[in-house]
């Protein structure tokens, strides 16, 4: 390389290394959507948000759709108790995004989503920018530690990566399972979070599958579960049976307490429990080996910055059962963003809610009006809890709508675990991963 190359080249780098970041993300994308072509633009590359993107193209294949994820790669959180107690690999929690993209003829960018600016259709992301018809948002939730920690963010992180919550994609739950898998001794502790929050019957399963896995290798020590509430959230019947029946001297169920520390040096969880014959709270501290310690749980920050209506949790509120936000006609919130109706946030949930958020924007997109309630989602979620032989419980959600009463969701649960539940749990991950990706 010549000395006039050398100076060139470095001239052209530093003038490259200098341009503002918000300038780098004002270039487009791709090009402003053409008047006969509608964009349909979907935040969040999930159960909801792919379901969404394959059923607008089955629908409507004139339009373009385009889905902003952040990951690489799809990883199912839903069956990923699964994982760690054993009963199936880590491998069949993953998928790639390129085939159904392909498949379907949608487009998937690997990018985070920065601003959103409703008035002008417009995306701002870490990709570029990205003008809109219509926008369908399925971001999912976030944690906040603020109510244990304050602004102690320091201390926030080091709970979050040594007492993974894993109720998010990522490397949470590879954290989790590599503790569980080098345990020799000790108590497994699990926190279970106030409020609304990502697959009410996760922590309970997950308390099984450890448990489970605890009797496999001949661990000593308890599975803990610390509850705000005075009864598991989900399929409670079904979870105390399990706990008094088949974990009776392994899981300890600790309700009506509140969690108010941990510390990650000490390896201790503080939390108080309401003594009724003191008539006060009382607070106690348990050692751990491991924690798997969930906070309280709000939804996608991106509902807020987009200035859409909310409530104290960040949940999305909507216009009707077919996931229009309240403010904005143009805007979807699917999954486990949305809060306005008594939806249960699973990933079953958010696939039949891309679904019908598909039905009327294809209608839209055509000048049709449909009924409010002509298309409602529904509900199935399935609870592993034993490893060997693999056994499980089950919950039925149906939906009903009416102008004058709204939303209402009705719950039909089973309380014996049996075998023939759990292989309809792998039949139904299997089912919906080939709903979603085939």
């Amino acid at each position: 390389m010549n000395r006039r190359h050398f100076l060139k080249t470095g001239a052209l780098l530093a003038a490259a290394s200098t341009t503002p970041l918000s300038a780098q993300r004002a270039k487009p994308l791709l090009p402003k959507n053409r008047q006969e072509t509608p964009r349909v633009v979907i935040v969040g590359g999930g159960f909801g948000g792919l379901t969404a993107a394959k059923r607008i193209r089955q629908l409507a294949p004139q339009a373009e759709v385009v889905v902003l994820e952040k990951r690489s790669h799809f990883f199912s959180c839903p069956y990923s108790n699964a994982w760690l107690g054993g009963v199936t690999s880590f491998e069949t929690l993953h998928r790639d995004h390129f085939r159904p993209a392909s498949t379907h003829g949608y487009r998937i960018v690997e990018a985070t989503v920065t601003a959103i600016d409703r008035s002008q259709r417009r995306i701002e992301s870490s990709a570029g920018v990205l003008h809109y018809d219509y926008l369908v948002l399925s971001p999912g939730i976030a944690y906040d530690y603020t109510p244990l920690f304050g602004d102690d963010r320091e201390k926030a992180r080091a709970v979050y990566e040594q007492c993974p919550p894993a109720l998010i994609p990522g490397s949470e739950h590879l954290a989790l399972v590599r503790q569980l898998r080098a345990l020799k001794e000790g108590n497994f502790i699990i926190t279970v979070p106030p409020g609304t929050f990502r697959c009410p019957p996760a922590p309970y399963e997950r308390a099984c599958m450890v448990a489970a896995w605890y009797d496999r290798h001949n661990i000593k020590g308890k599975v803990i579960l610390i509850d705000p509430r005075t009864e598991p959230m989900a399929k409670p019947k079904g979870f105390l049976h399990t706990f008094k029946n088949l974990y009776p001297d392994r899981i300890e169920y600790i309700h009506s307490a509140q969690l108010t520390g941990v510390d990650p040096k000490s390896r201790e969880i503080t939390f108080e429990r309401f003594d009724p014959q003191a008539l006060d709270f009382v607070p106690r501290t348990l050692p751990y080996a491991v924690a798997n310690v969930i906070p309280t749980i709000r939804a996608s920050d991106l509902i807020a910055k987009a200035g859409l209506e909310h409530d104290e949790g960040g949940w999305a509120r909507l216009a009707g059962p077919h996931h229009q936000s309240a403010n904005d006609d143009r805007v979807f919130v699917i999954g486990d963003a949305q809060g306005e109706y008594p939806y249960p946030k699973s990933g079953q949930m958010a696939n039949a809610q891309g679904k019908v958020a598909a039905e009327h924007i294809a209608a839209r997109l055509v000048s049709k009006k449909l009924d409010p309630g002509a298309f409602l989602p529904f509900n199935v979620c399935y609870s592993l809890t034993q490893s060997d032989p693999a056994t499980g419980i089950v919950v039925f959600h149906e939906v009903s709508y009416s102008p004058k009463d709204g939303i209402a969701v009705r719950a039909r649960d089973t309380t014996i675990p049996d075998r023939k539940t759990a292989k309809a749990t792998a039949d139904w991950f299997g089912g919906i991963m080939d709903d979603i990706f085939l």
